[in-house]
């Protein structure tokens, strides 16, 4: 019944043949290297999920231990590894010429300031590191924010993280563009092909836009960049959706007015206040909006950041509210 149900890259993981793996296995191993792989992914998507599995038997996962000896084993350093792109080489290799086209995903994020000692190599983890490819700093400082580079296949649901990179402030604009070009030929010397970046709305990232050449202005719009490796090719230039739709509702929260053009009529935040105030009176919670409710109209440092909620306040069911309050208002009058 097993041999039916499992594949036979899941039957060489069971029990019962791991009792007799030791004997099999040349290098005297309990596990094969496929499924501590597969253990290793697996912790790292959920290690709840995984405590689960284990205790109850469902699957011969090891230990914690054993899989933080595992975590141990891997060389994590910032910078673009040489040795990484040649593994991701050999990936693209297995793929179509239409599977290797994607985009470049670039992210900065804040880090807790921790610092401690490396016992493998006697050497302090924690400070700024931007390895070879940044500005070297002399002084230990404690890193605060992080870059991350990764690749995203336009064909393949796949995002591969490709570098990191460490600093004590935020990255300044003219080392970021460098290190957007400095991907961009990192992944096409692996095989891929690199159309696009995609970034939010940082200040930083701003000026490196404007530092290569493309304008958001409507009188002078530009989009992309010449392609590092190939002056035929173009690089366009994406910002996040989620960042945009959040920026824009807490740009109307903060001014309390917001319109598109100065021919335009103002957008009050005052109307989405009414809104949700003559909705909450009806009797019997018969609302026109039963999705809109305090955490949409009173933002804290916290609720600004939640996309989710921009997102729900941009629905289309907002349309029919302000439907709804302006056949209110009119009646009144």
């Amino acid at each position: 019944m097993l041999e039916i149900k499992c594949t036979n890259k899941s039957t060489n993981c069971t029990p019962r043949n791991n009792r007799g793996c030791r004997e099999a296995n040349d290098k005297s191993r309990r596990y094969e290297e496929e499924w501590i792989m597969l253990c290793l992914l697996m912790n790292i998507r959920s290690p709840g999920y995984y405590e689960f599995l284990r205790k109850n038997n469902v699957l011969p996962l090891p230990c914690h231990r054993t899989i933080r000896s595992y975590f141990s084993l891997v060389d994590m350093k910032c910078g673009f590894d040489e040795e990484f792109a040649k593994l991701l080489a050999k990936h693209f290799e297995t793929k179509t010429i239409l599977q290797r086209h994607g985009v470049l995903l670039l992210d900065e994020i804040n880090l807790r300031k921790s610092v401690a000692v490396c016992s493998k190599n006697l050497t302090y983890v924690g400070l700024t590191d931007f390895g070879n490819d940044g500005p070297q700093s002399t002084n230990l400082k404690i890193k605060q924010h992080m870059v991350s580079f990764s690749c995203f296949s336009l064909l393949l649901i796949h995002t591969q993280p490709n570098a990191v990179f460490a600093s004590k402030n935020p990255v300044k604009s003219d080392e970021l563009a460098k290190l957007v070009i400095k991907a961009i030929v990192y992944l096409e010397r692996t095989g891929a092909k690199i159309h696009g970046v995609i970034a939010d709305g940082a200040s930083t990232n701003a000026k490196m836009w404007s530092l290569l050449g493309v304008s958001g202005s409507m009188e002078d719009t530009k989009t992309w960049f010449t392609h590092p490796v190939d002056d035929d090719r173009k690089v366009f230039v994406f910002s996040d959706a989620p960042h945009v739709i959040k920026n824009v509702r807490n740009r109307l929260y903060n001014k309390k007015k917001l319109r598109v053009k100065l021919s335009n009529n103002y957008i009050c935040w005052d109307y989405i206040a009414a809104l949700f105030n003559l909705d909450i009176q009806h009797a019997g919670n018969a609302r026109a909006c039963p999705k809109l409710t305090q955490r949409h109209v009173v933002l804290n440092s916290t609720l600004k950041m939640r996309v989710r909620l921009a997102t729900q306040f941009l629905e289309t069911l907002w349309y029919k509210g302000y439907i709804f309050i302006y056949a209110i208002i009119r009646k009144d009058l």
